[in-house]
């Protein structure tokens, strides 16, 4: 009996940490972004697409930077991190959130002053 406690308790753990290091990839979040509006799986894309343009909006992310209007409208943001993955085929297993950064320094480039 404490044999199969044992092994139920070390596969249980085993679990855990592969679990906690999952992330979304850009396979994932096309997918998501291509979903039926209302969808776990669009609200998942939403979230992403809509937390990077605030970080942007304020600062730079590494070395990347975008100069996202306030009034633009999220459709727009998900519609260019769409187009932007369609067009990565070989960068689609990079972090979600990498590939919307890259998205966003590329189309919407800061005027130089």
């Amino acid at each position: 009996m404490k044999y199969i406690i044992f092994l139920g308790l070390f596969f249980f753990f085993y679990q855990v940490p592969n679990q906690a290091n999952a992330y979304v990839d850009g396979k994932t979040l096309l997918s998501g972004c291509k979903d039926e509006p209302g969808s776990t799986m669009r609200s998942i894309c939403l979230g992403y697409v809509s937390a990077i343009a605030d970080i942007m909006r304020s600062s730079s992310v590494g070395n990347r930077k975008a100069c996202l209007d306030k009034k633009m409208k999220l459709t727009e943001l998900i519609k260019e991190t769409v187009a932007f993955i369609e067009k990565s085929r070989l960068d689609r297993n990079k972090p979600a959130a990498e590939l919307i950064t890259v998205a966003f320094s590329n189309k919407y480039t800061c005027e130089k002053k």
